[in-house]
């Protein structure tokens, strides 16, 4: 009857189209996988995948590192702004003794954290606000406000079992009264905190001040000069308590 003519003519109508996209799909087969089998193809595929595979679990390996070692980095950052902020009252009682200018014996400083690095920024009062260290303060105030950050750090913090500071030259922007006061500092350093003093200058009339200084307070003081000669520089040990 129609009914049943129909229903034939809509299965045939159908495994055309089916065949029509299975040609379709062959095409798309052939032409992805060259002229090779497709078992070979296959093969190759699986092999690739595998090659994949291991490298994302490499990359996923590096990044766990990566992930744990930001983790660490974040928290020894958070540890740096912790001891900074320790040493701060030490630090403005060492710059009001150091430097003149009332100022900077209020010198604040601030830990920002940018793109996971600590940043630390000094502040001093101007007027009504507060502007940065760098934009108002000489020289001399600039190895100041460095110098006396140094000694609050190597007194607040055990580096090392040998207690020494490495100074070059702190006081090359400063007359000899200022840097008296950075000389008297060094001596308590020495005299309290049990601190050795390694020091360069190139200034003999500082260099013999802070030995005098330290002799003064039976602390044993040794010059040794740096001359040039034919073979090179050499060092030559200072017996005659002055400098030529």
């Amino acid at each position: 009857n129609a009914c049943e003519s129909l229903d034939s003519l809509r299965k045939k109508i159908a495994q055309l189209q089916g065949a029509e996209n299975l040609k379709v799909i062959q095409k798309k087969i052939d032409q992805i996988k060259g002229n090779i089998n497709e078992d070979t193809h296959r093969a190759r595929l699986a092999s690739v995948f595998s090659e994949r595979a291991k490298e994302l679990s490499i990359l996923n390996e590096k990044k766990a590192t990566l992930d744990s070692f930001q983790a660490e980095l974040n928290q020894e950052i958070d540890q740096i702004q912790s001891k900074v902020a320790s040493i701060e009252p030490l630090w403005q009682a060492l710059l009001s003794r150091i430097v003149r200018e009332s100022r900077f014996s209020q010198t604040g400083l601030q830990i920002e954290r940018k793109w996971n690095k600590a940043h630390a920024r000094v502040s001093v009062p101007l007027s009504n606000t507060t502007v940065s260290a760098s934009k108002i303060a000489s020289e001399a105030q600039k190895t100041d406000l460095q110098l006396t950050f140094l000694l609050s750090m190597a007194l607040a913090n055990t580096w090392s079992p040998w207690r020494a500071l490495l100074l070059d030259d702190p006081t090359q922007h400063h007359d000899l009264v200022h840097a008296s006061a950075i000389f008297d500092v060094l001596r308590d350093y020495i005299l309290e905190y049990k601190f050795q003093l390694l020091m360069t200058t190139h200034d003999p009339v500082q260099a013999n001040f802070l030995r005098r200084k330290l002799e003064n307070d039976g602390i044993d003081v040794n010059i040794v000069n740096l001359v040039p000669s034919s073979d090179g520089v050499r060092c030559i040990l200072n017996q005659s308590k002055s400098l030529v």
